[in-house]
């Protein structure tokens, strides 16, 4: 899922499709049609152009308010499962064949290719000062230079897929893995700071699946998971705070909206828009396996 302006949001779904939805009406404002495979990524240029990377091998970029498309960005010969915005608007773009590929927007061309990680690439976030976070199914986070295409640190101690990744406000890293564990990292030294640990799944999910974490703007830690429940929890102590019930299964996508509320996607095909800190939710709508 991605924020757009105007209290929209998108998501991309297993029906190859995008969606637009308004938060406040819960109303579906149009459907994005275009790809040839399950939409897994989506990310927001600065110009408010949409952009959204698919298993199809194909990024493309999307006015929005016309519904059209303004750029295909073809050549890649993988599978992509994760995108991130750089800070000069390129785009990181995580495939299933273990490589990130930076795309320029201008030239529409690849920049550059980052290679290193063993498994198929999850999850990828921009850090404030430019470096690119990365999560992969070798169990491996590896903080790039994009500038230079070289690793700066490798953090290893999770001992399944990374699937999710995000910032605290204090500046360290958080990782969520199918270890069940979500990690804080403190990536100036590249040393784990704390281990939080999540009750075992009661499910499995599909292929190359990914899970989200969210952080709210007092630190807080927004876990999702396999039961349908979305935990929050506290950075400092590593402790359990409240849990939302409402989806039927397994959380996949995350997002903090406006300070005070979190929007969920769901395998169960719905989409909630919870309250906080009433944890109270509203449905969206309908759609597909939504990331």
């Amino acid at each position: 899922m991605a924020l757009l302006d105007n209290d929209y949001i998108a998501t991309g779904s297993f029906d190859f499709t995008v969606k637009i939805w308004d938060i406040v009406t819960g109303i579906l404002n149009k459907t994005l049609i275009g790809h040839n495979g399950p939409v897994r990524a989506l990310g927001v240029l600065s110009n408010g152009d949409l952009v959204s990377g698919s298993q199809d091998t194909t990024l493309k970029i999307w006015d929005v308010k016309l519904g059209v498309v303004k750029k295909n960005l073809t050549g890649g010969l993988s599978s992509i499962l994760t995108i991130a915005i750089l800070l000069n608007d390129n785009i990181a773009a995580g495939c299933v064949d273990k490589t990130i590929q930076i795309w320029d927007v201008d030239s529409s061309t690849i920049k550059n290719i980052l290679t290193g990680h063993s498994g198929a690439l999850l999850s990828l976030f921009v850090l404030p000062n430019g470096d690119l976070a990365s999560g992969a199914s070798d169990r491996r986070i590896k903080i790039w230079d994009v500038n230079l295409g070289t690793v700066k640190k490798n953090l290893t101690g999770h001992s399944d897929w990374v699937t999710g990744l995000n910032i605290l406000p204090n500046g360290y890293l958080v990782s969520r893995s199918e270890d069940k564990t979500i990690k804080i990292w403190d990536t100036s030294s590249g040393s784990l700071n704390k281990t939080i640990r999540m009750a075992p799944a009661t499910s499995q999910i599909g292929y190359l699946s990914q899970i989200s974490i969210g952080v709210l703007p007092n630190g807080k830690i927004v876990s999702g998971n396999e039961d349908g429940k979305i935990k929050i929890w506290d950075a400092e102590s590593g402790s359990l705070i409240e849990v939302l019930e409402g989806h039927r299964t397994t959380v996949l996508s995350l997002v903090i909206y406006s300070n005070d509320k979190i929007i969920s996607g769901s395998v169960d095909n719905t989409i909630k828009v919870w309250e906080v800190p009433q944890f109270e939710y509203i449905n969206l709508g309908m759609n597909s396996n939504l990331f």
